[in-house]
């Protein structure tokens, strides 16, 4: 008994002693719906999601994240199944190393075409309203390091873009 004791402690220490959070600042979404213009026109890839991230260090030493190295996945509940996309935030990801001082954040930028490449997408379609306000509940951010993983289930802000 004792032994799993330590060894569950010892566990609980590994996965807590990175105080890491992931934060999504602001989520901003464009393209939802496309007014008639009298010409013909189409939403060719869907609403984008742009998303300012934050990672903030909330320990009393720098800790080292691996931008380059890590994945970055968007995921969603749509009809009953689960989506997960992985993006590419350029410019970020060109870091190979950051060392992130202590009670410092670090920010970065993502923006990604959210339904394009699934079944909620369809070239044809002008109003992804609905769509959005089934998705959006379940929308997270995850930033996979090779040492760690971070979640980012809710926004401080959201806002909607006219096209």
């Amino acid at each position: 008994m004792t032994i799993l004791l330590v060894l569950l402690l010892s566990a609980s220490h590994l996965a807590f002693s990175q105080n890491l959070e992931l934060a999504i600042d602001t989520l901003r979404i464009s393209r939802v719906i496309q007014e008639g213009t009298g010409e013909i026109t189409f939403h060719e890839d869907g609403p984008v999601l742009e998303m300012k991230v934050s990672i903030y260090n909330d320990e009393d030493s720098s800790i080292s994240i691996y931008p380059s190295e890590a994945r970055y996945l968007v995921t969603f509940n749509y009809a009953g199944k689960h989506y997960q996309k992985e993006i590419f935030p350029l410019g970020f990801m060109d870091n190979k190393k950051i060392q992130l001082p202590p009670k410092e954040k670090i920010k970065f930028r993502i923006a990604e075409r959210l339904f394009y490449g699934t079944p909620v997408f369809s070239p044809n379609k002008t109003d992804y309203s609905t769509d959005l306000l089934k998705v959006l509940p379940t929308l997270e951010f995850k930033y996979i390091d090779i040492n760690f993983s971070l979640v980012a289930s809710k926004a401080e802000i959201v806002e909607l873009i006219e096209n």
